[in-house]
């Protein structure tokens, strides 16, 4: 998996998280609020929880 450069900067915010919370839902979560603060929008747990599970399974599993 790799981030364009669009997302880099949310990626080096994003990849550590992977190892710091419990599950796949976590991540969702930590990526929904990293992504709207950086762009100011109103994205869901469930509209991260995608690619959430594939940067879980590309890491954790």
């Amino acid at each position: 998996m790799h981030a364009s450069e669009e997302y880099e900067y949310e990626a080096t915010w994003i990849l550590p998280m992977v190892y710091k919370v419990p599950n796949v839902e976590s991540l969702a979560v930590e990526i929904t609020d990293i992504l709207n603060q950086s762009f100011n929008s109103t994205l869901t747990k469930e509209e991260c929880i995608g690619i959430a599970q594939q940067i879980w399974e590309q890491i954790r599993e």
